[in-house]
Order: structure tokens, then sequence, then C-alpha cells
């Protein structure tokens, strides 16, 4: 495996927990005043809610679920990547998901500050989730994610090309505790030696697994292949708690 191409994600760290109880406070539909007793149906309902709020963050790949319609949910985390004899420290890498409908969600993002020696901004991404498949029998759940990379970062670090990007993630839950997940993402980046658009393909897969009702882990593998002959592909391994 070439050094440069085995780049390991030694640590990520997810802060999204306190902003899923914020979401679920501030839905003006599903808020309680302090003084009014809650009645079983509507902690039945809230729990059900909360426990429909997935976060994508803090691996490589997204997970098939969305935002219920009415909430939001914001994601935080730092990435440190260990490549030969570089390592890069992003922060924050933020993510703020809006539930439209049942089925979709508004998606804007921020890869946030990049600092390796070669130090600066990363760009943005807005797009959506659509939520394809429900899981039912072998059939596993399954959701759509179109993207556009709006060249918002400083060029040292970052494309100033704006990028499409369509990821499909999918999940299967083995138990209570246990799932699988995994994406296909294909996208149209631009730079490399030549400055011309070229194909980019990654993949991923992951095993997540919970320990309590608010507390997990996860590991994960995901490559990204890109058709530049400049470019090396990347094969890595992640890992982290939620």
């Amino acid at each position: 495996m070439n050094q440069s191409a085995a780049a390991f994600r030694l640590f990520r760290r997810l802060f999204a927990a306190s902003m899923i109880s914020a979401a679920h406070a501030l839905a003006p539909h599903q808020a309680i005043a302090q003084e009014e007793v809650q009645t079983p149906a509507q902690a039945e309902s809230e729990a059900q809610v909360t426990e429909a709020l997935v976060p994508d963050r803090p691996g490589f790949g997204d997970s098939p679920s969305t935002v219920p319609a009415g909430f939001f949910l914001l994601e935080a985390g730092y990435d440190f990547t260990h490549d030969g004899d570089e390592d890069t420290h992003e922060a924050p890498v933020l993510l703020f998901r809006a539930g439209l409908t049942p089925k979709i969600e508004a998606r804007v993002g921020w890869d946030g500050y990049s600092s390796n020696g070669t130090d600066g901004a990363l760009n943005t991404r807005v797009g959506f989730k659509i939520d394809a498949l429900d899981q039912d029998g072998a059939v596993p759940d399954l959701a759509v994610i179109p993207e556009i990379v709006i060249p918002t970062g400083d060029e040292d670090v970052a494309s100033d090309k704006v990028e499409p990007e369509v990821r499909f993630a999918g999940g299967y839950d083995l138990t209570d505790s246990l799932s699988l997940g995994g994406n296909l993402n294909f996208a149209g980046r631009r730079g490399g030696t030549s400055g011309e658009r070229f194909f980019e393909f990654a993949g991923s897969t992951v095993m997540s697994v919970a320990f309590t009702d608010s507390f997990g882990g996860y590991i994960e593998y995901f490559g990204i292949l890109p058709d530049d002959p400049a470019a090396f592909d990347n094969h890595s391994i992640n890992s982290g708690l939620t």
C-alpha cells in the first residue's frame, strides 16, 4: 500500500449529542411548556423522534436516516489524519441538517479549517438527503444524497471549482445493538496536474455497535479512487465513538 495512500484516520470525535437534545427541544410542534404535564403518548412520541435522529458524523460515510420533518440537527467534529510524515488537522467539521418532509432533509456543511503546514479554510457543501428505501426483510435502508461542493475555501487547500457529487447510503440492522452500513459515492472533481475535470469514486463499509441507548462506537473502512494519473488511491481505516 502506497504510504501517501494509506492515510489512517486515528481519531474523530462527535459533539452532536447535545445538539440532538437542542433539536428536539426547539421543534415548534413538539415543544412542551415547562409547567405542562407530559402524557404517556407525548413521551412515547418524543422518544421515537429522538431515536430517529441519527448523526452522519463522525464517520466517512453517511447514514441512510433522515432528520424528521420540523426538526434540525447540527453536528460538529474534529479530524486528525496521519499520512506518512504528515499530520493534518481539520476543525470544526460542521453539518447542519433540517427535516423538510418525512422523507427529505436539507443539508449544509463546511469541511472546516485545515492545518498541515499549508493552512486554510476548506469548502462548503449543500444538498439534500432522500429516504428511498426502508429496511424490510432482506431489503436494506437506502438514501440518495445529491450535493454540490461550493468553492468557498482557500485555493491552497481546497478546489476552486464547483463540484457535483451524489452518494448512496445503505444500512442494515442485524440486531438491536449491531448494524452494518456502507456508501457508494460518485463525484466530478476539478484539479490535478491538468486542471481538467475528472471522475472520482469512493466507497465505505462500517460496523456500528450501541453500548447503551446514548453511547456507541464504530469501525469503518473507506477508499477514495480518483481517475487522475497524478493522484493516489486512498485506503483508510476510521474508528470513533458516537
